[in-house]
Order: structure tokens, then C-alpha cells, then sequence
């Protein structure tokens, strides 16, 4: 039988209140498989499962006003629980630019994300500009550790970085600042290969026609432009190490940045061993501001409140209390576990609108009635950015206590150990892949994680990925046994739901044009089809006994 959501309530208020009185004893679950010092099996403990704060390490100042994570008092916006988010809230006045210095981490993976004002949806933050921990220029006698070949473990690892409040500079824009007269200096660039010339006359002319008629930020024209002419495409790179913030602050925010670390290494900080980068505010007159000075009003326009953009632009909770809540339980003709289905509905997280549609208004039977996405890397809600695709489900305990993901796992670089060279290998796929099991839209919080190091994979390449409440984890989900295991939030959705609750597999970064990835969909549907045995199946299982029968212990 069902229980109703209020049903829920009823029951949890009535079992919290006879533990008080002592007169139940639960039942305790299932015996879990012996640990070791060599397993990434964890108890599900978010603050375990990410990096706890070190007392000493500074996490927030006038520049970097928070840095989230899962830490239970800096957890929103959805964050991976081996990661942390520093995120920059600040005010330019006119003609003045930011000066960051910092120190590349131990870790996985680093950005920085700039964020703008999209008018389009009158309040929503979507990813603008966007530098890859890789395209960072290293200071003279350092090392940048994310780059093919280099030494992880290097002690000089330092950069510098400009943050400019203008837009992103088009190709079309960068290309008549270098080439004013076109024509002219393409014709003097010095040979490249034996058939420049011929290419040349042949390409020269069609670009001549066409370029009045392309769009601003055509990537093909880029991509034809730089193959045929390679030496003048170097001229047309955007200025090294430099961050566009765009024209336009937020409202009683100002501009937004945010530092992107995933998995410091192990026996490192949160922030790998490195501090919050240094910011700097250079005037137009050459003033440098900096230090407790940047908490002056003209430079910190932020007072606490994140208005519209927390916990997330497109979160309306009435609307979504009404779509949960149009069940049988209120003479309505949906079940009582909607949107969860059974088997889940997986899909890419497209819009803000469409996913809610999709999963809560229309359903997936009829998916293709909602307001379909034109640009995914805009509308999506929240802080995206543009090396990271997610995919989301909806699931629900009523369906069944364990929920096993199954599909295959993408080659990733391993790094958590502290290995001594980055190494993009020619097999790597992604940089990084992990599940996280979260308390979705009213609160953004995430409550577990595994990344791609802890999730063992079977002699295909195939991962088992397994969610349960802790009294509930099967004895064979864990690391020696061959499977991952994640916890279901004790809160369920955050808003009222115990049972409720969502799922969020992140894909960050294709290596070596990985044709699987989700980053490779076109259009709502075609997940499947594009990733092929990439793409996860799930399965309920009712009791713990069912899935240590099916999936026996490997170790």
C-alpha cells in the first residue's frame, strides 16, 4: 500500500514521538561488509563524504562572500559532495578591472564561471564566460598541473588573472581588430604548408561573400576560418588568462564568479592545499583596492540576500506543491509518487521550464507538449556552466527501498591518490563523472555523492550505483563487493515529501571528442539513442535481501 504524503507525516511524527517515550525499538538494518584502509566505502555522512572545513582555512571574505560545498552550513545550489565553490560577489566602478592571483590546487578539475543577467527570463543566471583550468598561462617559472604531461606534485604553481567588466569579444568583433584591412594581411601571412596558396585564393573569395552574412559567434565560421588560415587564427584568440563579466552587475548583487574545484586530492584542503585566490580592484587611475577595502559599498554591493537567483529562478513553490500534489490522495489522476516512475525517467537537465514540465506537468508520456529547449546552456536554472552536462531523475521509496543505477562508466583521469602526472590519456572520456543524491529545487542541497574513482565497475565496464536510506543499504553495496552505494535524503524533496527525492549524474568535460557523452544530445529524447550503453538504467528493488541476491558480493 501507498503511504499518502500526509500519510508520511502522520507516521514520522508518531514514530519520532514513541522513541522519545521509549516504547519502540526500530529495527536495525542490515550488517554492512567489512571496511578497509584501501576502500572509498563511506558511511553517507555528507560532511565525510565531501572535505570538512578546516578551522584554519579561510572560506569567505569581502571578495569571496561564501564557498559552498556539502558542508551542512555552506550547502545550495546543487554542489558535487568532493567539491567547493568559492563564489565572488563584487561591484567595478567604471574603467576598473579585478587583478587575481592564486595557486593551481591539488585537485581534479578548476574553473571559473562568470555569470550575467539574462533579460530573456527576466532573472536568471546563466553561464556567459568561462576559463578552463587547462587554458590558464602559468606564471613565469611555475607549472599549471591540468595540462597533458604535467607534474601534479610541482611546488611553483602560481597565476595570474584579469577579470574585465565587458562582454565576451565575438570572432567577428576580434577579427576586424586584427584584420582591418582583410583582405590585404591574409596575403602576407607567411606560408604554412606547401598548398597555403592554392587554399588561399580558393577559400579567400567565399570569405570575402559570406562574412556580412554570418552571425556573430558562428562556430562553424570559426572552425573554417582557423582550419584554413591556422596562423592568423592565433591572432584572433581572446587575451590570455583574462575573464569577461559582462556589461551589466545584478541588481543589489553585483557581478558573480564562481571557483570551481572538484576532488582536492587526498590529505589535502578543501581548496587543494591552496587559499581563496587574492583579489585585487585597479582603478582607472591605477588605485589598487583590496583587502577589507572591498567590503566598502562601491565595491560590495551584496547584503546577505541572493533574491531571486536562491534557491533557484525557477522555483515557484506553489506551483510546485500543486503539480507533487495532484495525486489520488486528493482525488486526482496521478499516483501518489509522482513525478518519480517506475522505471525512472532519466533525461537531461535541458530548462528550468522544460524539466519541470516534463517531469512534473506533463509527465514523459507527454513530454513533447512542453515549451521545447532552444539553448541549453541557457534558462537551465541555478549556476550552470558550459563544461558540465547533468542528468536527472526523480525517485520515490514507495516504488521500493533500494534504487540500482546501472550503465557504463566513461574512462576518467585518476587523481585522488595524488598521482604525480595529469595525464589526458588517449582513452580518457570525460575528466570527471559522479552521482549525487540531492534535496532538489526548494532547498538545492546535496546529501551524498561518489565520484568516478569510487565507483568500481564489473569486467564490461559496467557500474552499479545503489541508493538507500542507511537502515536499508543492502550488505553487499559497497566498494569491495563491486558497488557503489548512495544515501536517499532522510528529508526526502525538502518540502514536505519523505519519500521523494532526486537524482543528479554530472558529466564534466568531454576528452578526446568522447561521442557518448550528454553533451552530445540535440534534442529532449535523444539521450539514449546519443549515449548509447552510457546511458543508466534504473530498477526498485523492495528489500535488501532481493538486491544481495541478484548482485552477489565480487570480493
Amino acid at each position: 500500500m501507498i503511504l499518502n504524503r500526509i500519510g508520511r507525516m502522520i507516521v514520522v511524527v508518531a514514530i519520532a514521538t514513541s522513541l522519545l517515550l521509549g516504547n519502540i525499538i526500530l529495527p536495525t538494518g542490515p550488517v554492512l561488509a567489512e571496511k578497509t584502509e584501501n576502500t572509498f566505502d563511506r558511511d553517507g555522512d555528507p560532511a565525510s563524504v565531501g572535505r570538512e572545513f578546516d578551522p584554519g582555512l579561510p572560506i569567505e571574505n569581502c571578495f569571496w562572500k561564501t564557498t559552498l560545498s556539502a558542508d551542512p552550513y555552506h550547502n545550495a545550489f546543487y554542489p558535487d559532495a568532493h567539491s567547493a565553490y568559492p563564489v565572488a560577489l563584487f561591484s567595478l566602478p567604471e574603467n576598473s578591472h579585478v587583478k587575481i592571483t592564486g595557486k593551481f590546487p591539488h585537485a581534479r578539475s578548476m574553473t571559473f564561471s562568470a555569470y550575467f543577467y539574462d533579460p530573456d527570463s527576466d532573472t536568471l543566471v546563466s553561464g556567459d564566460h568561462q576559463i578552463v583550468d587547462y587554458e590558464i598561462e602559468p606564471d613565469g617559472g611555475s607549472t599549471n598541473p591540468f595540462r597533458k604531461g604535467m607534474d601534479r606534485t610541482a611546488k611553483d604553481r602560481s597565476y595570474t588573472m584579469t577579470w574585465k567588466a565587458e562582454n565576451l569579444p565575438t570572432f567577428k568583433q576580434r577579427f576586424a581588430e586584427a584584420f582591418p584591412n582583410w583582405g590585404e594581411k591574409l596575403q602576407q601571412i607567411p606560408e604554412n604548408s606547401p598548398d597555403f596558396k592554392e587554399a588561399l585564393v580558393k577559400v579567400l573569395p567565399k570569405l570575402v561573400e559570406k562574412l556580412p552574412k554570418i552571425p556573430e559567434d558562428l562556430p562553424e565560421f570559426e572552425e573554417l576560418f582557423s582550419d584554413a588560415f591556422p596562423e592568423a587564427a592565433e591572432q584572433l584568440k581572446l587575451e590570455p588568462n583574462t575573464l569577461y563579466l559582462g556589461e551589466k552587475e545584478f541588481p543589489n548583487i553585483g557581478y558573480i564568479v564562481v571557483m570551481r574545484l572538484y576532488v582536492p586530492d587526498k590529505g589535502t584542503n578543501l581548496l587543494g592545499d591552496t587559499e581563496l585566490p587574492e583579489a585585487k580592484i585597479i582603478r582607472e587611475n591605477g588605485r589598487v583596492i583590496e583587502g577589507d577595502a572591498l567590503c566598502r559599498n562601491k565595491y560590495s554591493k551584496f547584503k546577505g540576500s541572493m533574491g531571486s537567483v536562491y534557491p533557484s529562478p525557477a522555483f515557484d513553490p506553489v506551483a510546485y506543491k500543486a503539480e507533487r500534489d495532484r495525486t489520488e490522495w486528493y482525488n486526482q489522476d496521478r499516483p501518489d509518487t509522482w513525478p518519480a516512475q517506475d522505471p525512472p525517467y532519466i533525461i537531461r537537465e535541458w530548462t528550468a521550464k522544460y524539466n519541470f514540465c516534463a517531469n512534473f506537468e506533463q509527465g514523459p508520456d507527454n513530454a513533447d507538449q512542453c515549451p521545447q529547449p532552444t539553448d541549453p546552456n541557457v534558462g537551465s536554472g541555478g549556476f550552470i556552466n558550459s563544461t558540465t552536462v547533468y542528468l536527472t531523475t526523480w525517485m520515490d521509496r514507495n516504488f521500493g527501498e533500494i534504487l540500482v543505477l546501472r550503465g557504463k562508466k566513461p574512462k576518467t583521469p585518476k587523481t585522488y591518490f595524488g598521482n604525480k602526472i595529469f595525464n589526458r590519456t588517449r582513452d580518457a572520456e570525460m575528466r570527471y563523472f559522479s552521482w549525487s543524491t540531492d534535496e532538489p529545487l526548494s532547498r538545492s542541497r546535496v546529501i551524498d555523492s561518489v565520484f568516478d574513482e569510487e565507483i568500481p565497475v564489473d569486467e564490461n565496464g559496467y557500474y552499479t550505483v545503489v541508493v538507500s536510506r542507511p537502515s536499508y543499504r543492502p550488505k553487499n553495496a559497497n566498494y569491495e563487493c563491486g558497488y557503489a552505494w548512495l544515501e536517499f535524503p532522510a528529508a526526502g524533496d525538502g518540502f514536505g515529501d519523505m519519500y521523494l527525492g532526486e537524482l543528479r549524474n554530472r558529466w564534466q568535460m568531454q576528452m578526446n571528442e568522447f561521442e557518448y557523452a550528454p553533451q552530445n544530445t540535440k534534442i529532449p529524447g535523444d539521450e539514449p539513442e546519443v549515449m548509447g550503453e552510457y546511458f543508466p538504467q534504473g530498477t526498485y528493488y523492495k528489500t535488501p535481501e532481493q538486491f544481495d541476491n541478484d548482485f552477489p558480493c565480487k570480493s
